[in-house]
């Protein structure tokens, strides 16, 4: 689980500054911090911070980038 957050952190990274700022409801830098941290930082990651995230924020990003399809379908 924890490499595939990882894959989509990543991907975030790659994702154009205008396409970021037009869907400003997602915490891009967040993510991609996050990636830093459990890739680089490892020894130093809150495991219960991950588990939460897990459990509270990919539910959350997962709607929001199924509305950013939705949106740029149309």
């Amino acid at each position: 689980m924890l490499r595939q957050m990882e894959i989509i952190a990543e991907a975030t990274t790659s994702l154009s500054d205008t396409f970021k700022t037009s869907h400003p409801t997602v915490p891009w830098r967040d993510i991609a911090g996050f990636r830093v941290q459990v890739a680089h930082r490892y020894w130093d990651t809150e495991w219960s911070e991950v588990e939460q995230t897990i459990i509270e924020d990919l539910p959350i990003l997962r709607n929001a980038i199924s509305s950013i399809e939705r949106t740029d379908d149309q």
